[in-house]
């Protein structure tokens, strides 16, 4: 049974090993920098320190325990309690798409710690025994998977469903077993009765399925992130955070299918003043810091319904879905002057900032928006060349404007 027990826990080592190299090449795929990496070490860590403790407990029980095994046992256990507390960690980071918080880490350290007391515990009793470092690594586990579980709740949109609730399904018949564990060990050190181990050889085998499908299930978590980040860098501007043209033109589409009139359109074409100079002169990391910040006033000033893009270098525009021109020319005054107040931290404070902006109106079906952005690129060069720091509305705009009130164009 014992030599059973040593190569079960060698496959799942190497199984775990396995594991690891996919959840790095995951990682990679979908540039995830911690969350999902942070899960394949944290799952080989624990997988390695509870074979220590298991190898301990079947020496001991072959009549072969030694003064080093004791030691490997003990670090092993060590080592288990902080793989769980990385693995949920690292379900932290991956869910929510963020750095850990300070309670956060202190919750997880409290976890290695708990690890940390078992094994001196263990380590310096008159007769060391395993049911209590086993104890300790059950309760480190029960706390660990409860909190793996509760981060998957917010993963409820397909494709993300499925794999989420088989997780958390997983995550509970776990628990359930670490409970019987810890309730066993409860009576058997205060009232001296031994209960019978329900599960036997069986609980192992289930222990170690349940495992891989919660692998399996945080595989295909991740993969479905890895399609989501590729799927987004085809529409999104990697420097801003902003729409590319592919994907203001694939946002705008959703905006206008289904509408039984048909929205007029208001396009602004936005360029920092003397971009080329400032990057000239302070390297393009900090010029690459001024269009991030020039991208935020942006995503401030605009409304919840419009499409701010990057074109390309210092130029931006905004698509605006039934936006009048005298709406289009307000949101524009309004970003010109909020570009004169714009600071950014990686300059010198006196750096002055202005932006020239070119606006051009139309209906989608008169004027197709690939039109709207030539038109509006044109009105916003000529306010660079009437002095820069002003709105530009391109002709055929202001014809329209005419034609809708009434009055003849100009001959």
């Amino acid at each position: 049974m014992n030599t059973s027990f040593y190569a079960a826990s060698t496959i799942d080592v190497a199984l775990a090993a396995v594991l690891l190299a996919l959840f790095l090449s995951a990682a990679r795929i979908a540039r995830e920098p911690a969350g999902i990496p942070a899960w394949g070490w944290s799952h080989l860590a624990w997988t390695v320190g509870i074979a220590l403790v298991g190898s301990g407990a079947a020496r001991l029980a072959e009549g072969r325990e030694s003064e080093l095994m004791e030691r490997a046992a003990a670090a092993g256990a060590l080592l288990a309690c902080a793989g769980l507390a990385g693995l949920a960690a690292a379900m932290t980071m991956l869910a929510d798409q963020r750095r850990l918080r300070l309670v956060e880490k202190l919750a997880f350290g409290a976890m290695v710690a708990v690890g940390a007391a078992g094994a001196a515990w263990f380590l310096h009793a008159d007769a060391p025994r395993y049911d209590h470092l086993e104890a300790v690594v059950s309760a480190c586990q029960t706390a660990a998977l409860v909190m793996v579980a509760a981060r998957m709740r917010p993963l409820s949109r397909v494709p993300y469903r499925l794999p989420a609730r088989l997780a958390q399904m997983a995550c509970a018949v776990l628990v359930l077993f670490r409970a019987l564990d810890l309730v066993r060990y409860g009576v058997r050190e205060g009232l001296g009765h031994d209960l019978p181990d329900l599960g036997g050889p069986g609980a192992l085998q289930a222990d170690g399925s349940l495992w891989l499908l919660l692998n399996l299930c945080m595989l295909m978590i991740v993969s479905f992130r890895a399609v989501d980040t590729w799927r987004q860098a085809a529409h999104v501007d990697p420097l801003t955070g902003l729409f590319n043209r592919r994907g203001m033109q694939r946002a705008l589409r959703k905006r206008l299918a289904g509408r039984e009139k048909e929205p007029c359109l208001a396009v602004l074409s936005v360029a920092l003043d003397h971009f080329t100079a400032l990057a000239g002169s302070y390297g393009q990391r900090r010029a690459d810091a001024t269009l991030h910040e020039l991208a935020a006033v942006i995503e401030r000033t605009v409304r919840g319904t419009d499409l701010p893009m990057r074109l390309q270098g210092e130029v931006f525009a905004i698509v605006l879905v039934d936006a009048p021109l005298h709406v289009a020319r307000d949101l524009a005054e309004r970003l010109r002057r909020r570009v004169q107040e714009m600071i950014v931290d990686e300059l010198p404070p006196d750096v002055q900032f202005t932006a020239s902006v070119g606006i051009a109106t139309g209906l989608p079906r008169e004027v197709p928006v690939s039109r709207l952005l030539a038109q509006a690129d044109r009105a916003r060069l000529a306010a660079q060349v009437d002095g820069r720091d002003r709105v530009r509305v391109h002709e055929a705009s202001l014809e329209d404007r005419r034609t809708a009130a009434g009055d003849a164009p100009p001959g």
